[in-house]
């Protein structure tokens, strides 16, 4: 982070509260709409595979 300059006038107390804000501090909404995500990734992976397999001849998945 970028240190934080303050300038005052007069005497001044200045307080900051800086917070890290993670990435997997999630809304059950926002946990549902990323499995979905996940999931329909793997769908399509597995999609593309069986696809694949059964264009080169070899039909075992």
């Amino acid at each position: 982070m970028e240190p934080v300059i303050v300038q005052c006038s007069s005497a001044c107390t200045v307080t900051l509260q800086l917070e890290q804000v993670s990435p997997f501090n999630l809304t059950a909404a926002d946990g549902a709409i990323l499995s979905g995500l996940v999931v329909s990734l793997w769908l399509t992976g597995f999609g593309i595979r069986a696809l694949i397999r059964v264009l080169s001849g070899n039909q075992a998945v």
